[in-house]
């Protein structure tokens, strides 16, 4: 069950990571996060996370590449990684649903 909620809000939130995107300052950062989120979709975890890597590199307060990671992490099994990204999501994003939804996950994991 745990599992099944997980996964709802991957898709949920992968989807609104697109628009969020948008906003990035640094459009290098913006395209290695979208292509993070495309790798996602594909379940081509460990790609989407270099890409998640990249954009973070560019831009280290780029909150949403953190959230993008952290589900690819959650995805892959890493919590540890998965719960240090999202908290960071939720300390740099500016986008209200991202951090709602990286909350609940959080909780979800612990």
């Amino acid at each position: 069950m745990k599992k099944l909620v997980i996964a709802c809000l991957v898709s949920m939130l992968l989807l609104l990571l697109v628009p969020s995107a948008l906003g990035c300052y640094h459009p290098q950062a913006m395209n290695h996060n979208v292509r993070g989120i495309a790798l996602a979709r594909e379940g081509q975890y460990e790609q989407a996370i270099l890409e998640f890597n990249k954009a973070i590199e560019i831009d280290p307060d780029y909150g949403d590449a953190y959230f993008g990671r952290g589900l690819a992490y959650v995805e892959k099994g890493e919590v540890a990684k998965a719960v240090s990204d999202l908290e960071k999501c939720i300390k740099l994003s500016d986008d209200s649903d991202v951090v709602k939804v990286a909350q609940e996950i959080l909780d979800e994991l612990r």
